[in-house]
Formats: structure tokens, C-alpha cells, sequence
């Protein structure tokens, strides 16, 4: 009998090819099938697959070693589902993640070894927040370390280790899941729940730098001092009677009643005699100076303890006597502290269990205590005040967090970016109130550089992907950064100043006045991650020049509103000023044009330039700070003194006599020669001096002198010496000398000498030229540390100067008639601001004052734009001058020449007050003449007032009664000085300050405090900051001696910025970030650090969409983004030829050149689709309807392996496309959800619940789709979870709900799947012979068992087999299945359809009649079946053949030939 044999070669599916197209050994559709790969016999047969067991309902008894099963409280008691997981190949294991109900989550452990389930992290509390739409596809574990982000939370990491110990209890037994994780309490025998810091990978980091004790002794805490009684002499042996000291390295012992126990032996001392023996006086003033040898041991009940010492130098006064015995006072010798040159500051850092280190918390200020009182040296030139005096550092005040090994203390130095280890302290120490000492400079490590770039990780908050590579974890598609708005930068910031100037100049901590700052705020989140600094205009001050000589403090509160994700806040600071110097002046000299030349020790040189400006900060020869503004110009520097300076002029003699000069020839303005009599000139001590060459000359009269003028030529004219003058007469000569018609008093010429001196006070010094200015005068050309000798010439002078008291402004005929025009001594009153009367303004001129008034009345002097004469101008603009010297004649002491320090100028009314616009001083506009008016002169002089002074109760009214003028008069003398020595060094030199730059381009703003909880936000905070120290005078130093290029205090150590445009959360779609290094060989794992200032990212064309999964395969990063798939090589890149060829090349690249795949294929937004196995990696494309596969050859769309229509139709719409990939099939498992409707009826089946004998038909809403790799198609769909699954060690594991099933187990019924029986089909197309009619009677295959029944009539009736049926031609009403087997559910033509119940088997194969759909059974009758309607012209339908709860099946389908017949 003819037959068609259709065989299984092919092994695949195919649901694109018309029927008559579907290829020999291809079939239509099949379940729960596959092609035999265990025996190699049967290859090309199908066979049903084997069923599946659960693996999650048993751990291990630790005290009976058996397996025993969870009662109540495993898995299969959540109601959960599996949305990841991962494989341990090196420890055989299998890890996956599980989302539940009710903030149910949990992290579960399969060991393979022992078949048991244990949880490693059970969440209770809706931590882990797991849910089914953020499906976990970014899993890696890194020794032991298992990492993971599902995008909705932190990317996340724990030591599996040690979290299966927090879920195991103290007798072993692992806890079960109705138990949330608890962790141990450090040092407790308590535990906690745990909470999401304990397990992402972003890590905690100090919030606050350590509190710091600066201390000046290396023993802090114990007594280094006391004191004895001792003789420290011996007998001459060769002089008997005398004594001598104790030499050097003599032994010798002390006894003290003090408590010694705090010194060391080896300490040196130092012990100063204060008295004793019989004479104390002659006991004082010895100094002692040995080593201490032995030390006694202490005892409290002890009331003396003797000390062997070794001698080391004695000295004493000569009065001293030697052989006595002296008390002492004794103290420790300490060495020179630690950092003596140095700007310190110290921070510490949290290690975790994990060899992770944090980010550094913020660091001290600076670890500086300046040396004493303010001390400046101008010989050596730096300021020995600004040198540390620290001998001892304490730090304390050290905060913990969870998970922590132990806190690494840092230390820094200013100058350098370099990071020292200190030390590392273990947890178990750090109890409250540990102090940790530093007394060494020796400091053991330096960190990676890279860590003061390190504020905070920028771990992303949110990942999509994440691959480890290259040692590094790598994350893609990530979010960063927080949404800020405007009113969460709003500040008010002001600074406070306090303690101002001290008598001792103690430094003190300051925020540098002269400067502007400004505040910013940074916001953070709960792991530190901080947003940029956000600061306004309004968030500015400016800390004036009066405020040098306080401590000022920066203050600053927050806004009422926060983010609402920060959980702390710092604030930072900006100040944009360069560095400065202090220069400390050595002396100075006044040029001929009135500007200051100054000297500066030449180590100064560079601190300033010409043209620059520099401030006055303190005055020269005392202590007093300079206040006002008072920046100089810097016109010119010279690095060796100029000549002038170098000259010295010498007087050589002087001629004075009225009758000196020719009347007819009198000396005239402006004139070029100057005619002295001969006669006058020969008696004088001038004598000679027209013989002699480079001399000078001064002309004097009036109480006045010109300046020195040189002299060219001396020539004898008539009686006449005529002296050439190399320049002019001065234009004012006649207010000197008068004229010939009315000569001038005290005439005379004064002649001089100079020469060019090299004094010791030039070497080692160069010059700057300044700008005259009165603040100079005043602080700069102060009075003189010693009194020495210095002549004067009166430039100017009122010497007529009454003395008025007018005590009543109503006395009008007083100020009418006795007081019009002149100068007088002022203590009358005025009229003032306040209405209540008059003011007592005037001061007077009175003995042991330093103020003075004195006022011009009537007419404004010519200096006030008045019309008096301009020898008053002179006066005035003199006393309008402060630093001018004047002298006060008629008060009992004319020599004493003061200086004046200021002057104040008031315009007064002096009785009617309708003259004005209301109570008050009057304008200059408003003066009028006569007696009404005055203009007073307040002058504050640089010393008392000497002599008697003008006492004006003596002389109420300048008159004598009749309006005539008294004698009572005084007068002033304005003095120029005619000695060149008007400079001095001072011990107290007066202090400049260069100006700096602004940098307006850099808005760099640095940390400035801790980071405060966000509940003190609005909080005023006075912050620790400083950035100098002041001395109260002014002076602030923020930089080692104030040296040239020595070390400064830095404006601090972590910068930030803001951001012009508004800071807003970022979603990197295309963005890759990745972790520093992990090396288990050196012990460094980086894993936690994201340094954002490194280049740590790499963005992909956006045109490929967004990143969805990462995977490392050989040494490359294969990215997955929605439209393309790219490969990134790591630590590497390539350089292409200009065929287009690449060519590897090594890199510090961590990630080099993107190079895409070819093709226009994606993984959509369906990462959970990639799965792999070797070289191979498959996923799908939803957006394209296809599923692709990724090899060495590149990308290939196995969709088009039979299913396009499928995938095309049902890819788009699946809610998620699960893919795994079974190592012992060797098959790609894809699940796909939510068919259309279409696939959903070809896809019916049948499935039978666990203890049922009902089958139950079923229409899939889900289908898991097989490719296997041998016959590179789609192999049959399985009734596999829809959740995905894992192979480990060729054992191929797949997820239900949240439990863990093993496939493929031989003691398991076929096609039993999570304990329901699903049925075994297979669909094909008989389509053999295309150009023949067929006619088809019969089918039989080869194969295992058939599906069997048992008829019967009625229940009596006996149950008969299918052969006896037919023997017995009877029609059975009851059958019931005997046994599960193979069947033809229907066969199907163009024009019949049929089916065959079961099949007989005969020699080996399994047939039976094809018997249409109406009949029940009955083989002796095909009345319902037209053969010739079962013919078809070239294509046999498909046909259906299941086979439900068998063991195993081979299965090849043959139609017999004789089954069917030709149609002619």
C-alpha cells in the first residue's frame, strides 16, 4: 500500500509559508516538543519534553544536615513574581529577585550543589520597591559582591556573604521569608531592620570635619614644671676655697616635692635660680640647663622624689654666688612644634567591610596657632608672629556610620593637592570622647590624587542598564542631578565683628576685611550627592577696611523652603580677589617734590610692581591701625636708593644780618642769583664758602627759609658775593626776605654741603616711590623711636594769636567790638545741631591736651577762598595737612615740635542765627564779614601739649576795655625740616598691603562649613570660616612670615560652582558612566567612586535612541539601544583606514570608539529579551516585529526562520518579552504576551490542574517560543513561565511566580510544567506530490504508544478495547481514557475534516482509519465521509496529531499509500 512518509530532519517550525510552500521536514506549529538531542538515534524524530520540579521549598537542617522543607514561610507562600535574575558560574549558583504584594520583596539564593533555597535579603517595609513593570536585566556579581539597578531605585550592591548571615539564625537555621532582614548593632547583641543605605552603591561620607585642638606643648595635660633646691657648684681642687659650676656631662641629683611623672627621661630643661642662700639676691639670675637620666617612681604617698640628671651649661650673673644653694624653677625643654611652616587641615573618610572607601568628609581650618603677640622684624624682613607655634593636635568628634570598618584620618597642606593617610582607626575604637594625638609631622601614605577631586560619587540615581567591564561597573541610560527652583537659593548673609583691637596683639581668626564675598548654598541628598552652589546677587558683602583690627565671622541664613529631596545643606563661599602681601617698611624719605620714598628689605622685591597700588595698613613706630582708605599709587621702584636719598646735606655755616642783602639788588622773585655782603659773609661761620664747589643754600627771614638751592658759581660784585643759583628764587621770596623797602626779620643764608653716601640702611633694599598724601604724613612720618637732633626752617607762621573765651553766644558787644579779624585760641561757644542751645566747641589750646582748636574770624583766610593774604594760605593749607610739624611759641616751651595727626574745619555762626537755614554749622557759601562768623580749626596732635599752654579763664576777652588789642597772644610756627636724616627703622614698622586682582571671570566657590541637617535651614549660622589672622592693628596675614612666595591659607579645599541655566534632573538616555577600579589581587575596590571631575562618561548618537541593556563579550562593551546595537571597545580604541578597516590600538580610554553593527536593528525598550550563550547573543526588536541574533558574522533576524507573521503580529504588543536561554536544549526561550486574537485560537491546547483527570481546553494569552541552534529555527512552543529562566551547569532552570523549577526531569511526567499537565502537539502540512489528486483513508506513524480508551455500553457493560469495538460492530455511549498516548485531534482538507481518536498498533506502528468529524466510532461504516470530497489536487491539509501525559515519544508520520487511491 502506497504511503508518504513526512519526517522531522528540519526540526522547525514554519507559520509563513503557504501550505503548499511549507518545506519537507518543517511543520506547522508545535508544543511542547522538540527534536531528540539525547539519543542521537532518534535525531530528526520529535518528542515531548520532559515535565519540571520545584527547587524552592527546602534548605538544609544544620542540625541534622538534611534537606527539610519550609513550613508555612517559603516561596510558594508569596504571592510574587520573578523579575530578574542572575548566574554564579563560579560558585554554582543562581540568584533572582522577587516582587510580591503588600511592599513584599525579596532576593533569593538557589545552591546547586544541595538543591536548597535560602533568602538573602527579604524586605518587608517597600525598600526594594520590586515591581513587575521595572524588570531587573542590569545583574552582575564581582567576588562575592552582588550589584543590580531596576531604574526605579539606587543601583544597588551587597556582599552575598554577609547578607546570608543576617538572614540565618544564631543556631543556622536561615530565617524564612515572612522575616524582614534584620543586621547587627554594632558592639550589641541587638539587630535592626535593615534600610536602603545598607545596600546601594553610592556610599555615606562624613558630614562634618573633626574637631580641632591646637595645643603649644608636646605634653598636653601633665605637669612640665617644677621645683628644687640645689648647689650646683664643686671645690677647685687647685684652688682651695673656690668654686666652679659643675662642668658638662657631670651627674648629678635633684629632689623635688612636685609630681614629676609627666617628664621622660632624655627630656632637656631649663631651671632659672629665683633666690635662696643667705643672701637671696645674691641667688638670682643662675641658669641651669641638663637632661634628665633617671626619673623616680611615682607614688602618691611620696612626698619627694629625687632625679638623676646629666649636666649640661650653667651661667649666672657675676654677683651670683656660686657656692650657694638656689631655688629654682625648672621646665621642659620642648623642641620646635610640628608644621612650624605650614597651613595644615585635617579630614577623615569612612572605610566599609568591603574595602570601600567614601568620599572625604569636609576638612578643619586651618591647624595654625600663630607664635605669640604680633611681631614684625623689618631688619630680617618677615613677620615671626605668622609662624606656627603647635606642638600637639588633638582631633575628636568623629561620626560613625553603619557598615564601617574603620575612618582613615587625612591630612592636607595648603599648598598642594596631595592627600596624606594619618592613620587608620578601628570602629571598636572610636567611643565617645576619643581624641586622637598628633605630635609628628611623619606621616605614613599619600591617597590617589584623584580624591580631592572626589566632593561626592556620582553614582547615577536611577539606571536602566549596567554591565561590568574592564573591572569597572558601567551603567547606561541613567538619571543624575535633582530639580531645584529659585527660591531655594535665597540667603541672607552678613558677617559679625567682634573683639576688636587688644593691647597685647593677640592674633585672632578672621574673614579678611577689604574684601567682597558672596554666599552660595548646596543642597544634598541623604548619600551626599550635592547639587551645584546656588547663589543671587543678593547673597554679596563687603567686609570694609575698618573692620581690619576685628575678628569677623561670616553668617549666613538659609531660605525658608528646601528641596524636598535634600536631607543636609552646606554653604560655600566665594571670594574672587587674588592673593596680597604685607610689606613691611623699613624707612622712609621725602623727595624734593613732596612724594615719599620708601624702603623695603629686597626680599620684598616681587611682591609688588609699578603701577600697582598698595594699602596702608598700620602706622609706622606704633601700633595703631590704619582705618581710613588709604591706597598709594606706586609711581616708581628703584633697586638702589635714589641719589637724593643717598645724599646727606650738611650745614657749613651761616651769615645772618639784616643788612645782608644789596637794597639796590634786593633779592626778587624768581631771580637766578642771590647778592650777599661781602663783609657780613667774611665775619660769619660761613667764612670761605665762596671758595668751595657743590655747595647750597637756604634763604631765611620771617621765621620762614626756602628750600636748599644749589649753587653754580660764586663771583665777587662790588661788596657783594653774587652766588648763581642752578635753579630759581622761590616766586614767594618777598614773604621770607620782604623788600627793599621793608625788610623782613632774622635775615640770613644758610650754606650746606652734600654728599653721596652709601649707608649700611641701603644694602639689602630697594625703593618704591609713593604718592604724597596726608595719610602718609600722619602714619608714615611719625614721631621717631629715639629722640635725635633735627633742625627746622618755619615755612609759615601767625604770631599774633589771641586768646578768646566768649562763654555767652548772646554776648553780641563782645563779638561785635572786641573780635573782628585775625587768629585766636577758641573755646567760645556756638550754636549746634540740636535745638536745647548752645555747644562748648572749642577745645582751647591747653597744657597736657593733645586737641587744639584755633579759629580765623571775619574774612575766610585766602587757603578757604577768602581774600586774607597768601601767607595765610599757607598756614591754612599747613594746618589742613595732617603729618604737618608745627612748634607753639608764648606758652612757656617753644622747642617741642608736634605733629599733626587730623584736622577738622568747621563753619560757625557765632550769635545770630538768622543768618542760616536752621540750627547748625554753617556751609563755606555762607559766610558773611564781620563778627558773626568764624571758621574753626580742630587739630589732633600726635602729642601733649608742653609748657603752660594758653589758659583762657584767665583771659576771658581779647581786649583791654577800650577795644585795643592785649598782649595776651601766642603763636604757631608751621616747620620744615632741614635735615636729610627724616628717616628711621622702626621696631614697629608700618605695614602696606598689596591690592589684589579681581578675578571676575572665575565664579569658584569654596566649602565653608559643615553639612547641617535641612531642618536648620533656616537657622542664622555663624560660620567657622577664616582666611587670615589679625593682629588687631590692622595688620592680617594669612600667608607663613608673610614671606614672598611662602605658603598661604587657601580660600579652602573643595570648589564648586554654579550653573547658568536652571539645575534640573537629567535623563542621560544615551549616556554611559562608569566606576573606578576593582583589583582583589591589590585589595582596591573603586566600585562606589563616580569622580565626576575624571572622564568617566561617554554619550552615543542619540539618533540610536535610548540605551537598554549593556553586555561585556570578549573584551568589548556590546551596547543595546532601541534602534541599534553598537560595540565600545574597552581599554581600547580603533583607528581607521581609509579602506575602513580598524586597527586596534592600546588606550587610557576605559571606553573607546563606538563601532555600530550592521543592520538597522534594535532591543526597543526590551532588555529583558537578551539572553546568551557563548558567542551568541539573541533579543528582539519590537519596533521592527523581529527577533534577532548577534554572533561573530554580526547580526542575523531569526524571525525570519518561519515566524515573521508572528513576531511581526505579536512582538509590538507584548507587555514584556522574556528571553533565557537553555545551555542543554541549546535553545533560545522567548515568552511573549498578550497574542492577538488570531494567534490566540491557533495556539488552543489542552492542560490538565495537578490531581485532575479532566482536560481542560485553553486559550494562551502567553506562549514561550523555542529557537534551537542545531536546526536553526523555531523548534516548538513550550508551556514554560512567561518569567523567564537560567541555566547553570547544563541544567536549565526557569522561574513561576517567585519559585525556582528544574527542567527536565526524568521522574517528572512529560509535559508536566509547575504541576499542570499541558499537552504535546504538533501541527504539519502533508503536501507531498503537488501535481497529484489524493484521496486519503488512513494514517499511521512510528512512535511510542497511542492514546488508548475503554468503551462500554453502560456501566454494567464490560470496558472493551477499540479493536473489540469494532469486532463486535457496537456503538458505545461511555468511554474514559485507559492511557495518555498520541492522537489525531483533526485532519483537515480543502473540503473534509476528520479525526482519530486513538490509534492501533500493529508491528510497530501505530494506524487506523481516518473517520469524519460527525460519526462518534464506527469502523465498519464511513457513510459521513466522501473519499472523494478527501481528494485534494497537490496539497494535503494540515493535520494535528497530540499526545497528552505520555513518557517518552519518538514520533515520524507516514500516510499509507494504500490509504489512498488516484482520482482520474
Amino acid at each position: 500500500m502506497p504511503e508518504i512518509n513526512n519526517t522531522f530532519v528540519k526540526g522547525k517550525m514554519n507559520q509563513d509559508l503557504d501550505e503548499r510552500l511549507v518545506p519537507s521536514g518543517e511543520y506547522r506549529d508545535a508544543i511542547n516538543l522538540e527534536i531528540s538531542t539525547s539519543e542521537g538515534a532518534n535525531v530528526g524524530s520529535l518528542q515531548n519534553i520532559l515535565g519540571n520540579e520545584i527547587k524552592d521549598n527546602n534548605f538544609i537542617d544544620p542540625q541534622t544536615g538534611q534537606v527539610s522543607t519550609w513550613n508555612g514561610s517559603g516561596i510558594s507562600n508569596i504571592n510574587g513574581q520573578t523579575i530578574g535574575s542572575f548566574v554564579d558560574n563560579q560558585y554554582d549558583r543562581i540568584y533572582w529577585f522577587i516582587a510580591g504584594n503588600n511592599g513584599f520583596s525579596a532576593i533569593v539564593e538557589f545552591v546547586q550543589a544541595t538543591g536548597v533555597v535560602v533568602p538573602i535579603l527579604v524586605d518587608l517595609f517597600g525598600i526594594l520597591n520590586f515591581s513587575e513593570d521595572y524588570l531587573i536585566t542590569g545583574v552582575n556579581i564581582i567576588e562575592g559582591n552582588l550589584y543590580w539597578t531596576d531604574d526605579q531605585t539606587e543601583p544597588k550592591t551587597l556582599n552575598i556573604d554577609e547578607w546570608r548571615k543576617y538572614s540565618t539564625q544564631s543556631n543556622g537555621t536561615p530565617y524564612d521569608f515572612a522575616r524582614h532582614t534584620r543586621l547587627p548593632i554594632f558592639q550589641s547583641q541587638s539587630t535592626r531592620p535593615w534600610e536602603e543605605a545598607d545596600i546601594t552603591v553610592i556610599k555615606k561620607q562624613p558630614l562634618s570635619p573633626p574637631t580641632l585642638t591646637l595645643l603649644d606643648t608636646f605634653r598636653p595635660g601633665v605637669n612640665n614644671t617644677f621645683s628644687f633646691n640645689k648647689n650646683f657648684s664643686y671645690q677647685d681642687p687647685n684652688n682651695p676655697g673656690s668654686y666652679l659650676p659643675l662642668p658638662p656631662r657631670a651627674t648629678f641629683t635633684i629632689t623635688t616635692s612636685n609630681d614629676v611623672s609627666g617628664f621622660k627621661v632624655g627630656d632637656n630643661i631649663e631651671a632659672l635660680s629665683t633666690g635662696g642662700g643667705g643672701n637671696p639676691e645674691d641667688s638670682q639670675g643662675a641658669e641651669v640647663k641638663f637632661q634628665v637620666k633617671t626619673l623616680p617612681v611615682y607614688s602618691p604617698t611620696s612626698s619627694s622624689y629625687d632625679m638623676e640628671c646629666i649636666m649640661g651649661s650653667f651661667s649666672a650673673p657675676s654677683d651670683f654666688v656660686i657656692n650657694s644653694t638656689a631655688v629654682f624653677q625648672a621646665d621642659l625643654i620642648e623642641p620646635d612644634g610640628i608644621f612650624k611652616l605650614d597651613f595644615v587641615r585635617f579630614a577623615y573618610r569612612y572605610k566599609f567591610n568591603n574595602n570601600q572607601y567614601s568620599p572625604i568628609g569636609p576638612f578643619t581650618e586651618v591647624a595654625f596657632k600663630p607664635s605669640g603677640i604680633y611681631e614684625w622684624d623689618s631688619a630680617k624682613g618677615f613677620n615671626s608672629s605668622m609662624e606656627n607655634s603647635v606642638k600637639t593636635i588633638e582631633l575628636s568628634g568623629f561620626e560613625t556610620v553603619d557598615n564601617i570598618e574603620e575612618i582613615e584620618i587625612l591630612y592636607k597642606n595648603d599648598v598642594s593637592n596631595v592627600i596624606y593617610s594619618v592613620d587608620n582607626i578601628k570602629r571598636n575604637v572610636l567611643l565617645t570622647g576619643y581624641k586622637y594625638t598628633l605630635d609628628t609631622e611623619l606621616i605614613h601614605s599619600v591617597i590617589d590624587s584623584n580624591q580631592i577631586l572626589r566632593p561626592w560619587d556620582n553614582v547615577p540615581r536611577l539606571a536602566k542598564s549596567q554591565e561590568l567591564i574592564s573591572n569597572r561597573i558601567v551603567y547606561g541610560n541613567y538619571l543624575q542631578n535633582f530639580n531645584v527652583d529659585k527660591s531655594h537659593k535665597a540667603l541672607e548673609f552678613s558677617f559679625l565683628s567682634e573683639n576688636p583691637i587688644t593691647e597685647d596683639l593677640a592674633p585672632q581668626t578672621t574673614t579678611k576685611s577689604g574684601r567682597s564675598y558672596q554666599a552660595g548654598i548646596v543642597y544634598m541628598d541623604p548619600y551626599g550627592r550635592q547639587s551645584p552652589v546656588l547663589s543671587s546677587s543678593d547673597s554679596a558683602i563687603e567686609i570694609d577696611k575698618k573692620y581690619s583690627p576685628a575678628k569677623n565671622s561670616l553668617q549666613i541664613k538659609g531660605p525658608n523652603v528646601a528641596p524636598s529631596w535634600a536631607t543636609h545643606f552646606k554653604y560655600f563661599i566665594k571670594d574672587s580677589s587674588s592673593g596680597y602681601y604685607n610689606l613691611a617698611m623699613d624707612r622712609y624719605y621725602i623727595a624734593e617734590d613732596g612724594n615719599f620714598w620708601l624702603s623695603f628689605p629686597s626680599s620684598d622685591r616681587n611682591k609688588i610692581t609699578e603701577d600697582s597700588f598698595i594699602e596702608l595698613k598700620k602706622a609706622h613706630g606704633s601700633e595703631e591701625p590704619v582705618l581710613e582708605n588709604s591706597k598709594f599709587k606706586v609711581l616708581s621702584i628703584a633697586n638702589e636708593a635714589p641719589d637724593f636719598i643717598k645724599e646727606k646735606t650738611t650745614k657749613i655755616g651761616e651769615v645772618v644780618d639784616d643788612n645782608i642783602f644789596d637794597t639796590s639788588d634786593y633779592p626778587a622773585p624768581n631771580a637766578q642769583y642771590l647778592d650777599v655782603l661781602k663783609s657780613e659773609l667774611d665775619a660769619s661761620t660761613a667764612k670761605g664758602v665762596e671758595s668751595k664747589s657743590g655747595i647750597y643754600l637756604s634763604v631765611q627771614g620771617n621765621l620762614k627759609a626756602t628750600q636748599i638751592i644749589k649753587v653754580a658759581t660764586v663771583s665777587l660784585f662790588g661788596n657783594y658775593y653774587r652766588f648763581h643759583l642752578q635753579g630759581n628764587l622761590p616766586s614767594d621770596i618777598e614773604e621770607i626776605v620782604g623788600s627793599n623797602q621793608a625788610l623782613a626779620d632774622s635775615l640770613g643764608v644758610r650754606f650746606f654741603s652734600k654728599e653721596i653716601l652709601n649707608k649700611p640702611e641701603f644694602t639689602g633694599r630697594f625703593f618704591v616711590k609713593l604718592d604724597s598724601q596726608s595719610l602718609a604724613k600722619r602714619y608714615i612720618a611719625a614721631e621717631k623711636d629715639e629722640e635725635e637732633a633735627e633742625e627746622f626752617a618755619v615755612s609759615a607762621s601767625v604770631s599774633n594769636i589771641r586768646r578768646t573765651k566768649i562763654t555767652s553766644y548772646n554776648n553780641i558787644t563782645a563779638w561785635k567790638n572786641y573780635v573782628r579779624r585775625g587768629w585766636s585760641a577758641d573755646e567760645s561757644s556756638s550754636y549746634r545741631l540740636s535745638p536745647s542751645g548752645i555747644e562748648k566747641t572749642g577745645f582751647g589750646v591747653k597744657a597736657g591736651e593733645t586737641k587744639i582748636s584755633i579759629s580765623y574770624h571775619g574774612q575766610r583766610p585766602a587757603a578757604l577762598g577768602g581774600g586774607a593774604t597768601s601767607g595765610d594760605a599757607v598756614f591754612v593749607n599747613a594746618l589742613k595737612t595732617p603729618g604737618t610739624k608745627i612748634s607753639i611759641t608764648g606758652i612757656g616751651d617753644d622747642s617741642t615740635v608736634y605733629q599733626i595727626i587730623e584736622t577738622q574745619v568747621h563753619w560757625i555762626r557765632n550769635y545770630d542765627r538768622s543768618k542760616t537755614n536752621g540750627w547748625g554749622y554753617l556751609n563755606e557759601s555762607d559766610l558773611y564779614w564781620g563778627s558773626n562768623k568764624r571758621a574753626r580749626f580742630d587739630l589732633v596732635l600726635n602729642k601733649e601739649i608742653q609748657g603752660n599752654g594758653v589758659n583762657n579763664n584767665d583771659f576771658p576777652l581779647d581786649y583791654n576795655g577800650d577795644g585795643s588789642q592785649s598782649n595776651n597772644i601766642f603763636g604757631i610756627n608751621i616747620l620744615t625740616s632741614l635735615d636729610d636724616s627724616n628717616s628711621f627703622s622702626s621696631s614697629s614698622p608700618a605695614i602696606f598691603e598689596t591690592e589684589p586682582t579681581e578675578k571676575v571671570d572665575l565664579d569658584i566657590y569654596f566649602e565653608a562649613s559643615k553639612a547641617f541637617p535641612i531642618s536648620e535651614l533656616n537657622n542664622l549660622k555663624t560660620l567657622d570660616y577664616y582666611n587670615s589672622f589679625s593682629f588687631g592693628n590692622g595688620v592680617e596675614s594669612n600667608r607663613i612670615r608673610d614671606d614672598f612666595n611662602a605658603p598661604v591659607i587657601a580660600k579652602g579645599v573643595k570648589a564648586s560652582s554654579t550653573l547658568s541655566e536652571p539645575y534640573q534632573e537629567d535623563r542621560l538616555s544615551t549616556g554611559l558612566i562608569y566606576s573606578g577600579i576593582f583589583n582583589s589581587t591589590s585589595g582596591t575596590n573603586e566600585l562606589n567612586q563616580f569622580i565626576q571631575a575624571l572622564p568617566i562618561t561617554k554619550n552615543l548618537d542619540p539618533v540610536y535612541s535610548s540605551i537598554q541593556k549593556l553586555h561585556a563579550r570578549d573584551t568589548n562593551l556590546v551596547v543595546f539601544c532601541e534602534d541599534k546595537v553598537l560595540r565600545i571597545y574597552a581599554d581600547k580604541d580603533a583607528l581607521f583606514n581609509a579602506d575602513g578597516n580598524t586597527n586596534l590600538v592600546s588606550t587610557n580610554k576605559v571606553l573607546g570608539n563606538a563601532d555600530a553593527f550592521a543592520g538597522e536593528f534594535g532591543i526597543s525598550k526590551n532588555p529583558e529579551s537578551f539572553a546568551s550563550y557563548g558567542f551568541r547573543a539573541y533579543f528582539t526588536d519590537s519596533n521592527r516585529g523581529v527577533v534577532c541574533r548577534l554572533s561573530n558574522n554580526g547580526i542575523e533576524v531569526i524571525s525570519d526562520y518561519g515566524m515573521v507573521d508572528f513576531f511581526a503580529d505579536n512582538l509590538s504588543n507584548s507587555s514584556s518579552i522574556v528571553g533565557s536561554f537553555d545551555d542543554d536544549k541549546s535553545s533560545y526561550n522567548i515568552s511573549v504576551r498578550n497574542l492577538t486574537s488570531e494567534w490566540k485560537n491557533k495556539f488552543k491546547g489542552f492542560s490538565k490542574s495537578y490531581g485532575s483527570s479532566n482536560w481542560t481546553e485553553y486559550i494562551p494569552n502567553d506562549t514561550v517560543l523555542s529557537f534551537k541552534e542545531k536546526t536553526n529555527g523555531w523548534e516548538s512552543r513550550k508551556s514554560f513561565s512567561k518569567y523567564g529562566g537560567a541555566s547553570l551547569n547544563d541544567v536549565y532552570y526557569t522561574f513561576y511566580g517567585g519559585e525556582i523549577w528544574e527542567h527536565n526531569i526524568a521522574t517528572v511526567d512529560r509535559g508536566k510544567f509547575y504541576g499542570v499537565h499541558f499537552d504535546s502537539a504538533v501541527k504539519f502540512v502533508i503536501n507531498e506530490l503537488p501535481a497529484s489528486a489524493k484521496k486519503f483513508k488512513a494514517l499511521n506513524y512510528t512512535g511510542s504508544n497511542s492514546k488508548e480508551y475503554r468503551y462500554q455500553l453502560n456501566s454494567q457493560y464490560p470496558k472493551l478495547k477499540i479493536a473489540e469495538v469494532i469486532a463486535e460492530e457496537i456503538t458505545p455511549t461511555i468511554e474514559t481514557v485507559h492511557k495518555e498516548g498520541w492522537y489525531a485531534k483533526s485532519l483537515t482538507t480543502d473540503l473534509q475534516s476528520g479525526f482519530i481518536k486513538e490509534f492501533a498498533n500493529k508491528e510497530n506502528k501505530f494506524f487506523q482509519k481516518i473517520t469524519g468529524d460527525k460519526s462518534y466510532f464506527n469502523s465498519l461504516t464511513d457513510n459521513n465521509l466522501d473519499a472523494k470530497e478527501s481528494s485534494v489536487q497537490g496539497l494535503g491539509s494540515p493535520v494535528s496529531i497530540g499526545g497528552n501525559y505520555v513518557t517518552e515519544v519518538s514520533l515520524s508520520f507516514f500516510v499509507d499509500p494504500t490509504c489512498f487511491t488516484k482520482i482520474p
